[in-house]
């Protein structure tokens, strides 16, 4: 049997020399397929044999009971329509949005859990996998996705699909950007990034923020060097000591991004990226743990080397130049601006722990500089992600 690209449901499909033909139809949710075979070549007649119900991407030998034949498919089921929203909203639809979209994807179906968004070129076939780190089954039928804004920025869209190569669709969800939009036992929120407003996907601190240093110097992170002893705090005490800079994961740069500045009771004010993991909690019960920056709201305590202070504001702001340092204690936890900080975002376990490699060589091989700056280029890369 050859292999067919593309063909319109319900279309007769002759096999040459075979003396057969077939017809494929979908179901409407594009989940199931129906294969009817003819003995004959225009699909004329009643059909020979159904296969009836058929997942989408399951192998089937639609010539199991002629004798002496053999012959596998797969068939998907997609819409021609390259775009996710419905035909209600045609007039949007006409052209993909140019920029970006963050999808946020909840366990829970009213959104109420937390997670942790990722960014996304608007109609980009994006698999589970790339942007989970998730290995969806066999026969599952969410294995890849799309998600587009609707020109007018008044439509969020969001196709999932039953394989990687996104063609057969499987579930289109869409609603107001921002919504929560259940499917199933899942929640999704998906937020329109126009090109215009497009900046890097930054996660670190303003070049401006200031660092304490063990000499009593206090200076710009932009211009921390490698060596320098810097003011760290550690999580299980909440005790402050020195540690050395091992890493300085961004190099002098001008990089856009947008920052939220936050500003506590006593002036202060520190300026980071919306996933950067600061130190915050409720005020007044001894909760401190790091959060994401974005989720910091007025109200909350930010934990500071003189205790906690409460948040009197939180906006955004846009800027140019991204910073982060990296030191030898192993907690992962610096002080900027006098607040506590991770020196990483969205995950600080996973971006921690692989530092741990370089500051054992950092700590028992000083003079081997060819292997901790293998380790330093791939952790630092770990860093700009996380």
């Amino acid at each position: 049997m050859g292999y067919y690209d593309e063909i319109n449901v319900n279309t007769c499909i002759p096999i040459s020399g075979g003396g057969i033909s077939y017809k494929v139809s979908c179901s409407a949710n594009g989940l199931k397929y129906t294969l009817d075979r003819y003995n004959n070549v225009d699909c004329s007649g009643s059909s020979d044999k159904s296969y009836s119900d058929i997942a989408v991407n399951s192998c089937i030998d639609p010539m199991d009971n002629i004798p002496g034949s053999v012959g596998f498919l797969k068939v998907n089921c997609y819409e021609s329509d390259p775009y996710a929203v419905s035909q209600a909203n045609a007039d949007d639809d006409d052209v993909v949005a140019a920029g970006e979209y963050f999808l946020t994807v909840f366990s829970t179906p009213d959104c109420s859990d937390a997670a942790s968004p990722i960014t996304v070129n608007n109609g980009d076939c994006t698999t589970y996998n790339a942007a989970f780190s998730l290995t969806p089954p066999a026969n599952s039928a969410w294995k890849a996705f799309k998600g587009y804004a609707s020109t007018n920025g008044t439509v969020m869209s969001f196709k999932i699909y039953g394989d990687t190569a996104c063609k057969s669709d499987s579930l289109i969800i869409e609603g107001a950007p921002g919504a929560c939009i259940q499917a199933g036992n899942a929640g999704y929120k998906i937020v329109a990034r126009p090109a215009i407003e497009k900046v890097d996907k930054a996660v670190c601190f303003a070049g401006t923020e200031t660092v304490f240093l063990e000499s009593g110097a206090v200076v710009q992170m932009e211009d921390v060097q490698l060596g320098d002893r810097i003011q760290v705090a550690s999580v299980s005490d909440e005790s402050l000591s020195f540690a050395e800079v091992i890493s300085l994961p961004h190099g002098k740069n001008s990089q856009s991004a947008s920052f939220i500045e936050i500003e506590a009771t006593n002036g202060a004010t520190i300026k980071v990226t919306p996933y950067h993991l600061v130190m915050s909690g409720t005020c007044g019960a001894n909760d401190m743990e790091l959060n994401l920056a974005q989720n910091i709201i007025i109200g909350d305590c930010m934990d500071t080397i003189d205790g906690p202070v409460m948040v009197t504001s939180a906006t955004e702001a846009h800027g140019r130049g991204i910073y982060t340092v990296v030191t030898s204690h192993l907690d992962g936890v610096i002080v900027v601006n006098g607040f506590k900080a991770s020196s990483f975002a969205i995950s600080h376990a996973i971006a921690n722990s692989y530092y741990h490699i370089h500051r054992a060589l950092h700590a028992y091989m000083p003079g081997f500089d060819g292997v901790r700056s293998t380790i330093a280029s791939v952790a630092s890369q770990i860093a700009s992600i996380y």
